[in-house]
């Protein structure tokens, strides 16, 4: 023949099933045989059960930092009632110590709560913004493991395809050196497809 496709393996293994015969006619894509790599393929296995654990840990993660943040909005909203009661409390006491209706202790105590509550709401403001930047930023970096983990499994997946010899070309299959049972090592020469066409 004009070409010869060799046929190398990519992924060493033991010979699982021959699917044809030396010397037979096979078209381009045709599964000539099939290796076993327990160590791959438990591997790939691994790293599945490792993905599904990394998209859990999300999921719980999100969860939880949304409640956290919604208890926070709801002491914000505590507080900003408080300081709503104190200011109010606050600028009336202004007009009565004016008026010498109340005490000086009275107008200073207003005074002290309502500045405590307005020290209160810029804290918990503060808080819950950093919550929030925290809660984005940390969800980011589960997404950028879960792509990353997602492309590892897509290359597991392409070297546990390599257990599959196919032909690379229609032809003649000749040469064919492999037994079920046998271990084959990477790089190993099995046979190879002669081109009739020429």
């Amino acid at each position: 023949p004009l070409k010869t496709f060799f046929l190398d393996i990519t992924e060493g293994g033991r010979v699982e099933k021959i699917y044809t015969e030396d010397g037979r006619m096979v078209e381009k894509g045709d599964t000539i045989l099939k290796l076993s790599n327990t160590t791959l393929q438990i591997d790939f296995m691994t790293r599945e059960t490792q993905l599904y654990d990394l998209m859990n840990e999300r999921q719980n993660s999100e969860i939880t930092m949304k409640q956290d943040l919604i208890r926070k909005q709801n002491e914000l909203a505590e507080i900003e009632y408080s300081l709503a009661l104190a200011e109010r409390a606050y600028n009336r006491n202004k007009e009565l110590i004016a008026e010498k209706v109340i005490s000086r202790e009275e107008y200073e105590a207003s005074k002290d709560q309502y500045e405590y509550q307005s020290k209160r709401r810029s804290l918990a403001d503060r808080s819950l913004k950093q919550d929030t930047q925290l809660m984005n930023e940390r969800l980011r970096q589960l997404d950028e493991s879960i792509r990353r983990m997602t492309a590892n499994i897509n290359m597991a997946r392409s070297t546990l395809n390599n257990l599959y010899v196919v032909a690379p070309v229609s032809g003649q299959l000749s040469t064919l050196r492999a037994e079920v049972g046998e271990s084959k090592a990477p790089g190993e020469n099995i046979g190879q497809v002669d081109d009739m066409n020429g």
